[in-house]
C-alpha cells in the first residue's frame, strides 16, 4: 500500500464504487475504471502492469461470463429476427389465456421467466416479450404499473434459475455446483419471489386502475390473429430442441462457465441455419446484439480489475478478521442473515462482481462455520441479485420504461413490502434447516 497505509484502506477503492453507483450521470463502467485507477494508485502500479491486470481481466472467469453474457444477447437478436421469441410468448398467452387480470398477470410472469431463463438477459427478453404482451393485457385493464412491477419481479426471477445466465454460473463456477444442484438451492428464492410478485401485482393491480392505463395506441392489435411463418414454427422447434440437447449435454459433463458460452453461439447458429438465414446474416445479427451490451463485458472485466487490487491490499482478510468474532459466534441462522444483508444493502455493482466480494469477505468465515454449499449459495443469490430491488437502478429504470410505467413507488412497494423481507427471513429460516 502506498504511504505505508492499513490494509482497510484497501476498501477505499469499493466505497467509492458504491458511492459512485447512486449517480446518475455517472456510467457504470466510469465508475469502476475510477475505482480500478484509485485501486492501482493505492498499490502503487504503473500503467504497464495497471495495462498488464486489465489484460489478465480480460481472459478470466469474469471476462469470460462478459462473453457469455454478449453471446446471449447475440442469441436474443437471432430470436427476435426469425420471430422464434414472439412465437415461444405467443405459445404461452394462448395455453393460458389472457381473459381475466389475474390470468394476465400470469402469463406475464410465465412469460418473463421463461424468456429471461433461456436468454441470460433481464432487459433482452423483456424487450421482445413487452410489444407481444402489451396490447393483450391492457385490453383486461392491467395497468402499466402492474406490468412494470412483474417485468422486475418475475423477470428477475428468471435469471436464478437461468442455466447459464451471468449471475447462475457465476455462483456455480465459485462453488463449484452442478446446474441440478445449483437450481435445487436457489428454488426456494424464486419460489419467494415469485409469490411476492404475484400477490403484489394483485395489490398493485387494484390500486392504480382507475388511475392510470394503456392509451389507445396500445390496443391497436388486441384483436389481430398472430400467425406465426412456417419458418418461424421450424425455427422454434428447432431451438427448443437444441437448447434443452445442448443444456443436457452441459448439466452430465458439467461443463460450466465454458460450455455456456458454446450452448449460446451452437443455439444461435442452428436455429438462424434452420430459419434458412444466412450464415453471414446470421453473424450480423449475433454481433449486433452482442454489440448493445458491450457494456457489459468491459464492466465485468473491470469489476475483476477492482477486485484484484481490493484482495491484494487485504482489506477483505481485515474486515473478514473484524466481522468474525460478531458472526462466527451467534450462529448459522444470524450469519446467513447478516451476510445477506449486507449483501442486499451494502454492496452494489454489477451481479457477477458482488458474487466475488462476497465470497471474498465472509467465504472463509462461511467455511469455518461449516455452511452447507446449498446454503452458502442461496446467501450469495440474496446478496446479489436482491440488491436490483434495494436501491433505483438501470434494471428498475429499464422493467418500467419496458411497460411504459412512471410511477417508482410502486416498485419500491415489491421492495420493501414484500421480496427484501421474506428474503432475508429466508435467508434465516435456511440457515437452521440447511
Amino acid at each position: 500500500m502506498i504511504f505505508n497505509l492499513p490494509p482497510i484502506l484497501g476498501l477505499v477503492p469499493l466505497a467509492f464504487v458504491i458511492v459512485l453507483a447512486f449517480h446518475k450521470k455517472v456510467h457504470p463502467v466510469m465508475n469502476m475504471i475510477i475505482g480500478s485507477l484509485i485501486g492501482a494508485i493505492l498499490m502503487q502500479e504503473n500503467l504497464l502492469k495497471f495495462g498488464n491486470v486489465v489484460g489478465e481481466a480480460m481472459g478470466s472467469t469474469m471476462g469470460l461470463i462478459g462473453l457469455t453474457v454478449m453471446f446471449g444477447a447475440g442469441l436474443a437478436e437471432v430470436l427476435r429476427v426469425t420471430g422464434v421469441a414472439e412465437v415461444i410468448v405467443r405459445f404461452i398467452v394462448n395455453r393460458i389465456g389472457i381473459n381475466t387480470q389475474r390470468r394476465a398477470i400470469l402469463t406475464s410472469m410465465v412469460s418473463g421467466i421463461l424468456l429471461v431463463s433461456m436468454l441470460g438477459t433481464m432487459a433482452g427478453a423483456n424487450a421482445v416479450i413487452a410489444p407481444v404482451l402489451i396490447p393483450l393485457v391492457a385490453a383486461v385493464g392491467i395497468t402499466p404499473a402492474t406490468l412494470g412491477l412483474i417485468f422486475l419481479g418475475a423477470s428477475q426471477t428468471g435469471l436464478f434459475v437461468g442455466p447459464f445466465s451471468p449471475p447462475a454460473v457465476t455462483v456455480m463456477s465459485l462453488t463449484g455446483q452442478s446446474y441440478p444442484s445449483y437450481l435445487l438451492s436457489v428454488l426456494p428464492l424464486a419460489i419467494v419471489m415469485w409469490v411476492c410478485t404475484y400477490f403484489m401485482a394483485g395489490r398493485v393491480q387494484k390500486i392504480t386502475a382507475g388511475k392510470e392505463c394503456y392509451g389507445p395506441e396500445d390496443l391497436v392489435d388486441q384483436d389481430k390473429e398472430f400467425v406465426a411463418s412456417p419458418k418461424s414454427k421450424r425455427a422454434t422447434i428447432v431451438f427448443l430442441v437444441t437448447l434443452f440437447i445442448m443444456v443436457g449435454v452441459g448439466i452430465a459433463t458439467q461443463g460450466g462457465a465454458q460450455f455456456a458460452l458454446i450452448i449460446v453461439f451452437v443455439s444461435a447458429m442452428v436455429t438462424g441455419i434452420s430459419y434458412r438465414m444466412p450464415v453471414t446474416e446470421i453473424f450480423v445479427n449475433i454481433l449486433k446484439g452482442a454489440g448493445r451490451v458491450l457494456w457489459i463485458f468491459l464492466l465485468l472485466v473491470m469489476s475483476a480489475v477492482l477486485i484484484k487490487y481490493v484482495s491484494a491490499s487485504g482489506a477483505f482478510d481485515v474486515l473478514g478478521g473484524m466481522l468474525t468474532p460478531v458472526l462466527s459466534g451467534a450462529g448459522k441462522p444470524f450469519f446467513s442473515f447478516m451476510a445477506s444483508f449486507i449483501g442486499v444493502f451494502g454492496i452494489s455493482g454489477a451481479h457477477v462482481a458482488q458474487s466475488v466480494i462476497i465470497d471474498n469477505l465472509f467465504g472463509t468465515l462461511a467455511h469455518g462455520l461449516h455452511l452447507s454449499i446449498p446454503l452458502w449459495t442461496l446467501i450469495m443469490t440474496i446478496g446479489t441479485q436482491i440488491t436490483t430491488l434495494a436501491y433505483p437502478n438501470g434494471d428498475m429504470f429499464a422493467a418500467m420504461g419496458m411497460a411504459k410505467a412512471k410511477e417508482i413507488k410502486y416498485m419500491m412497494m415489491l421492495s420493501y413490502c414484500a421480496v427484501i423481507p421474506a428474503s432475508l427471513i429466508l435467508a434465516a429460516v435456511a440457515g437452521f434447516i440447511l
